[in-house]
């Protein structure tokens, strides 16, 4: 009879430590396929073959590394659509993440969005307090070869700027004093739905100079 109780509790003790196991392994599992669901990771896993299937789900990831998406309704609907039948999965993905978006009132774009967006912003100083206008300011976007003017009221643009996170640094003489501004953080593209230019304002001040 001991010997029963024994074997009995020996098996209750191992049952216990598979299922830990099995629960360790499978949260390391889950969290390490939420952690890995990248723009190619994700065209790979759905077959995703047309440019706007994979066009979309680059403009998903990027949200989601911009923390600007959640990332349990794209692990969610990932899921989902791996269930689908090819060669449909990468469809059903994206109307699955638009769906779950707009629940959170997240409007995401039905068409497919482009790859790349647009900054327009305005080059100041200010003097008492207001903004006035730097014209003729360069500015450039950080880590890129993208670089323009300002126009005479201090306006500028940028066109065809990839997916990212940018800062802009405008510099150039404000009445013949050389000034320096840096920018916020941009993020591109611009925050569903919109297709509109991020927006961003420097401010520019005098470059300390050798007394």
């Amino acid at each position: 009879m001991a010997r029963t109780r024994l074997t009995i509790v020996a098996l209750l003790s191992l049952l216990v430590v598979s299922q830990t196991a099995w629960a360790q392994s499978t949260h390391r599992v889950v969290s390490n396929d939420a952690t890995q669901l990248s723009a190619d990771s994700i065209i790979a896993a759905l077959k995703a073959g047309t440019p706007a299937e994979k066009a979309y789900i680059t403009y998903i990831a990027t949200l989601v590394s911009q923390q600007r998406l959640p990332q349990k309704i794209v692990v969610g609907s990932f899921r989902w659509a791996q269930k689908k039948p090819l060669p449909y999965r990468a469809q059903y993905f994206v109307r699955a993440v638009i769906q779950q978006a707009a629940k959170v009132g997240i409007d995401l774009p039905n068409d497919t969005p482009s790859l790349t967006g647009s900054i327009a912003g305005k080059t100041v100083v200010k003097v008492l307090g207001f903004d006035v206008p730097a014209p003729n300011i360069v500015v450039t976007i950080e880590g890129t070869d993208f670089a323009t003017r300002s126009n005479t009221q201090g306006y500028f643009a940028f066109r065809g700027v990839p997916y990212g996170e940018y800062v802009l640094k405008a510099t150039g003489p404000v009445v013949l004093i050389p000034h320096q501004g840096i920018s916020n953080k941009i993020y591109l593209p611009s925050a569903p739905p919109s297709d509109e230019p991020a927006e961003v304002k420097i401010v520019l001040r005098p470059l300390a100079t050798d007394s």
